[in-house]
């Protein structure tokens, strides 16, 4: 199996930010790094704006070992760290592809981004309401427009600004239907998401992101049932199994080295608990992707 590779943020020029027509995109010449249409895995954040369709053929894109259909009047959101692939399909639709850094937007607007990019909330593909559709289609014209121009010194801060002001047209879109976001554990949970960023890899003990939150295990639980209807262990090693698919698709690590960069003790502990949430092992998994 070939190596999902890593993609970083390359444009020297105006750093930090881009915007591609999807016609430009498959034009150009072929990054030296990857193949758009083979997985990759995002270094930045990117939002596929689908404007309409040339034909009846049906869009999908692919994230995270999963398929996710899309339309016209679709806004497509991959998060930096996430794996993904653009299928042949792309091409028969009109739109841009637009790609930012960390720390292009994050000292701007941290809420937005945590918001609109948490993808264990929400879908990665929203629809567009019919209402908005005008609004939306000029946001991103004009953020092409300046992306264009000619102005570098201005130019950084004026895309800033009108990606953050995209980033809040976009914000009430991702809002659940059930409304989670208005529970008395909503922002708990944000912070539970938070502590996970920072130790998933060392720790997988309830008990131990209880403690961080100074509440029981108890507490805990109830937190990650009302928002993900999943118990805080169950959460927990979703996030871990995902991560472990991350590196068996996208590092060419041992069995062994992504046991241990994973906090698993010793490979036959790491196999069986692979296997019990998968129904594969490790080997098996890397195995069955695409090369």
């Amino acid at each position: 199996m070939k190596e999902v590779p890593q993609i970083y943020f390359e444009n020297k020029i105006k750093t930090g930010f881009e915007i591609l027509k999807l016609a430009q995109l498959f034009k150009r010449a072929t990054p030296t790094d990857h193949l758009p249409f083979q997985a990759h895995r995002l270094n930045f954040f990117a939002i596929l704006y689908i404007k309409s369709s040339n034909s009846k053929v049906k869009g999908e894109h692919f994230i995270d070992f999963e398929n996710h259909p899309f339309t016209n009047q679709n806004l497509i959101f991959v998060n930096n760290d996430q794996i993904h692939a653009f299928k042949k399909c792309i091409s028969n639709y009109k739109g841009y592809l637009i790609i930012f850094t960390d720390d292009f937007i994050r000292s701007l607007n941290s809420e937005a981004i945590n918001q609109v990019y948490n993808y264990h909330l929400y879908n990665p593909v929203v629809t567009i309401p019919k209402e908005i559709q005008n609004e939306i289609g000029n946001l991103v014209s004009q953020l092409w427009k300046e992306y264009n121009g000619t102005d570098i010194e201005n130019e950084k801060q004026i895309l800033r600004s009108y990606l953050n002001i995209l980033l809040y047209k976009i914000l009430p879109l991702r809002k659940s239907k059930n409304k989670i976001e208005s529970n008395l554990y909503y922002n708990e949970f944000l912070q539970f998401q938070q502590l996970l960023k920072q130790h998933l890899l060392q720790e997988r003990s309830v008990q131990f992101y209880a403690n961080e939150f100074l509440i029981s295990t108890k507490k805990l639980n109830t937190i990650c049932h009302t928002i993900v209807n999943k118990s805080a262990k169950a959460y927990i090693t979703s996030l871990l199994i995902l991560e472990i698919k991350r590196q068996l698709a996208n590092t060419t690590k041992t069995i062994k080295e992504i046991c241990y960069n994973t906090g698993f003790d010793e490979p036959t502990n790491f196999v069986k608990f692979f296997k019990k949430n998968t129904n594969q092992a490790p080997l098996e998994f890397r195995n069955g992707l695409k090369s």
